[in-house]
């Protein structure tokens, strides 16, 4: 605002003459040769007053009058419009402006061939362009590149070179180039052979069990799932990606006799039947199978604080519950849809509840367990399953990611407390802030299932940094995450100046002594 202001006073003020032009809007023809005929602005003033003449467009030039002192005549004149649309510019003089506006040039635009296929491998292919304006080749999909030498501006008659990357989808597709109003159509095939899923058939048992199968197609292909029953449920955000992915399946605990069903898998050129058992009803008792953390599912030690999701059989309710808030808003509940989950003898809090997933928050006194380890238990309607014994230890950090799987895009936010993605890039020099959990103790220490006041958030007890793209950030604060449950960690670190731009940088936090796991990324400008 300084630097603004120092220019505003910076200005001089035309006090002592006045200057009349004339004309002080002009309109001309396209043209049809190099340039438009000399044309001439007349300038009045008071003897002794000096001005001058400049133009803000190259197509505009000053033939002569370009200072003056007294009354003048400025001549200028215009190149020819070789395109086929008016354009704008103005001429200055003494602080005024002529704005010349010229007229869209008569343009035609013939292209031959004007439809083309490719097989699925791809190839490299040209056209010819005949027209007597200037015009430059645009490709509408990336698979489509055109060729260095023919990317340049272009007035009159050329070629355009291109090529056609291989198409990695089941499907077909359809592209074009265009110059101006014309268009090359590009048609290319598709390969049944470019799509896969894994496994091809599966059997469950039948307490509720989550699952997910794995797709591999090429980068951008489509494709999309769905369950032909009730019980085989494709989890929302999951039933249709592009590339490769997964399918996230919750197959709901079996009360009864054996069963099948079939997920219905598309590849946008056919659908394939993935066949689905399921086996009859046991003994339901609680089972523990196994504590992962939330963020990157890696499984073994926690640390406290850690969000973990636990996984096992009739652990909780058949309907998923997600977590409560106390009435005075401090608070989440320790006790869910008739789910605890302890950790020796302490109560966790718990974010989400299901029969086959727990998702809580590793009680921060696990941190003073003398003998380093601490033993979970899932207690389901006053039954409690087996038991679990963990090592404890200082850090677990692990990112979390968008799509929950812990790899590819973090949970990351802009600057401007946008989500951070492929078409909202975060700009080098710029803050973001980072979501992970994993991050051990904090300073003050961090009430159990208490919702973090933005007044004075905690902070990490352990030393905290982080690289972006391999280059070390600077690190502005990591703690506890304000207005959230105790146990999401925040960090906001400065993208550092010097990183490679790209869609996918990678993104690493060490606590402590350890490391997130590789895999999580960030997009920057």
């Amino acid at each position: 605002m300084r630097l603004l202001l120092a220019l505003a006073a910076a200005v001089p003020l035309f006090g002592q003459c006045t200057y009349t032009l004339y004309p002080t809007a002009v309109s001309i023809a396209a043209g049809s040769g190099a340039s438009v005929a000399e044309q001439s602005i007349s300038v009045t003033t008071a003897s002794g007053c000096a001005w001058g003449a400049t133009t803000n467009t190259s197509w505009l030039h000053i033939d002569s009058g370009q200072t003056g002192t007294g009354s003048g005549v400025v001549g200028w004149h215009a190149d020819t419009n070789t395109v086929a649309s008016t354009r704008t510019g103005t001429i200055s003089i003494a602080a005024q402006s002529v704005t010349v506006t010229q007229a869209a040039q008569t343009c035609s635009y013939t292209l031959t061939p004007q439809t083309i296929d490719f097989p699925v491998s791809g190839g490299t292919g040209s056209f010819q362009v005949q027209s007597s304006c200037t015009w430059q080749p645009g490709s509408s999909a990336g698979w489509i590149q055109i060729a260095a030498a023919s990317s340049a501006s272009v007035t009159g008659n050329g070629t355009v070179n291109y090529t056609v990357s291989p198409n990695g989808c089941a499907t077909g597709r359809g592209g074009s180039i265009a110059v101006a109003a014309a268009q090359l159509a590009i048609t290319q095939d598709g390969s049944a052979a470019n799509f896969s899923f894994s496994p091809t058939s599966e059997s469950y048992p039948a307490a509720l069990t989550n699952d997910r199968i794995a797709i591999t197609t090429g980068a951008g292909c489509g494709w999309s799932a769905f369950s032909d029953v009730s019980w085989l449920v494709v989890s929302p955000g999951t039933s249709s990606g592009a590339g490769n992915g997964a399918i996230t399946i919750q197959v709901l605990a079996n009360n009864s006799v054996a069963r099948t069903g079939n997920l219905h898998i598309n590849d946008g050129a056919s659908v394939m039947l993935l066949p689905v058992t399921q086996a009859a009803a046991p003994p339901p008792p609680v089972t523990l199978g196994s504590v992962a953390n939330a963020a990157d599912y890696a499984t073994g030690a926690v640390s406290p604080g850690e969000i973990v999701g636990l996984f096992g059989s009739n652990i909780g309710p058949a309907t998923p519950a997600g977590l409560q808030v106390s009435s005075d808003g401090q608070s989440i509940s320790k006790t869910l849809a008739g789910v605890q989950v302890m950790f020796d003898s302490v109560a966790a809090a718990l974010i989400y509840v299901s029969a086959g997933q727990v998702n809580a928050v590793v009680p921060y006194e696990v941190a003073n367990n003398s003998n380093g380890q601490t033993v979970v238990e899932v207690i389901y309607q006053g039954t409690p399953s087996n038991t679990v014994t963990l090592p404890v230890v200082p850090s677990t950090p692990a990112i979390f990611t968008l799509d929950s799987s812990g790899q590819g895009a973090g949970a990351i936010l802009n600057q401007d407390l946008t989500v951070n993605g492929l078409n909202n890039r975060a700009a080098p020099g710029s803050v973001v802030a980072i979501y992970a959990t994993g991050g051990g103790a904090t300073s003050p220490a961090s009430a159990d299932a208490s919702i973090i006041s933005p007044a004075a958030p905690p902070k990490l007890l352990l030393p905290v940094s982080v690289t972006i793209g391999g280059q070390n950030a600077q690190v502005q604060y990591a703690g506890a995450t304000p207005d959230t449950v105790a146990g999401l960690t925040q960090i906001n670190a400065v993208v550092p100046a010097g990183v490679t731009p790209g869609p996918s940088v990678p993104v690493v936090v060490t606590i402590g002594t350890v490391t997130s796991p590789a895999g999580v990324t960030l997009a920057v400008q």
